[in-house]
């Protein structure tokens, strides 16, 4: 292998060594906001949850006071399940934006992968070659020193 064929891989290995990098950091983010949406559906079931056993009750006493405590509760209950069920669309679509931005530098690392692969191949072959030839000139001069001698 020759120093510019050396360059050229070694270049390549950087690549792919920041390329990986940068789909593991990936990676994690994507877990990361795989691991806050899931929270934020259980925060909204527990609130939906607490929600109809709170719309099922009937307050203690009986009275204008309680009932609109109650009423007033049960709003601020369902503005909150509401804001929990945006929140978790909104989390659905960073999740969505992490996983395509993962699986665009997945992708890349494999394509570096591959012309890494590729690169070494067409230097084995290169390197294949030079060896047959010099194994061709050997022959050759062994050759014609054999014949040399044998005059």
């Amino acid at each position: 292998m020759n120093s510019a064929e050396a360059n050229s891989l070694h270049r390549l290995a950087t690549l792919q060594r920041l390329a990986a990098q940068q789909e593991d950091h990936a990676a994690r983010q994507l877990a990361d906001a795989l691991a806050k949406h899931a929270n934020a559906g259980d925060r909204h079931a527990e609130l939906l949850q607490y929600e109809i056993e709170y719309a099922s009750r009937v307050p203690a006493t009986n009275g204008v006071m309680a009932l609109t405590h109650h009423a007033g509760f049960l709003a601020k209950l369902r503005d909150a399940v509401h804001f929990q069920h945006e929140r978790v669309g909104h989390l659905a679509t960073e999740v969505e934006r992490a996983r395509l931005r993962w699986i665009a530098l997945h992708r890349e690392v494999e394509k570096l992968e591959q012309l890494g692969d590729a690169a070494r191949r067409q230097i084995a072959v290169g390197e294949s070659r030079r060896e047959s030839r010099d194994l061709d000139e050997l022959a050759t001069r062994s050759w014609v020193r054999q014949q040399a001698v044998g005059w």
